[in-house]
């Protein structure tokens, strides 16, 4: 480029490499990933922004309420 005349002397290109999924590629991608191994919260904090503050407790049977009609 520079033989054609581009001011560009002294600069250097950098590629991106990185993959672009769609929104549905990226869920799916993430719940592969986080069934089967345990994920750093800073991966969603910093990502989605989200301030993670811990896990939530499981639901026990003894914490759900009976059906409407019961």
């Amino acid at each position: 480029m520079i033989l054609h005349g581009f001011p560009i002397a002294g600069y250097l290109f950098d590629w991106d490499k990185g993959v672009s999924y769609s929104p549905e590629q990226q869920m799916a991608y993430e719940e592969m990933i986080s069934s089967q191994y345990e994920v750093d919260p800073d991966y969603y904090i910093k990502k989605y922004n989200v301030p993670i503050i811990g896990k939530k407790a499981a639901a026990s049977s003894a914490n759900l309420k009976k059906d409407f009609f019961d």
